[in-house]
């Protein structure tokens, strides 16, 4: 049976590109799920982060904000992305329920923007960024 959820992600994903002090790709992910709360220890755990890592729950907009942002000045590149970036939340919103954001690491930091399937699995999204 085909997951709508993870197909929408793997197409509202494709080239986006989170933008830090490095730029690198936004990846797709889902991952099976026995139920429970998602918490960063869930995310550190299904994610195959090293288990000592610094894990904390941003807010949602925090992660969106500066990728998503639509200024005044932008150049018509960043304009396409942020408005892609604005899809990609939306459809989220549209697809997962109870979706949080989680920003593992301190420097070489992963984000993973995680929320649950109709089917109660895990899906979401993830990209590195350098942080100075």
């Amino acid at each position: 049976m085909p997951n709508t959820a993870i197909d929408a992600l793997k197409k509202a994903a494709r080239g986006l590109v989170y933008t830090s002090e490095t730029d690198e790709p936004v990846n797709p992910f889902a991952w099976k799920d026995d139920g429970g709360p998602i918490t960063g220890e869930k995310v550190v755990q299904l994610s195959h982060s090293d288990p000592k890592a610094k894990v904390a729950e941003v807010p949602l907009d925090d992660f969106f904000a500066t990728q998503a942002a639509d200024d005044e000045g932008q150049d018509e590149e960043a304009k396409a992305s942020a408005g892609k970036f604005q899809a990609l939340r939306q459809m989220m919103g549209d697809h997962l329920s109870d979706v949080k954001a989680f920003r593992v690491g301190e420097v070489n930091v992963r984000y993973f923007v995680v929320g649950r399937t109709k089917g109660g699995d895990l899906a979401g999204i993830s990209a590195k960024a350098v942080e100075t």
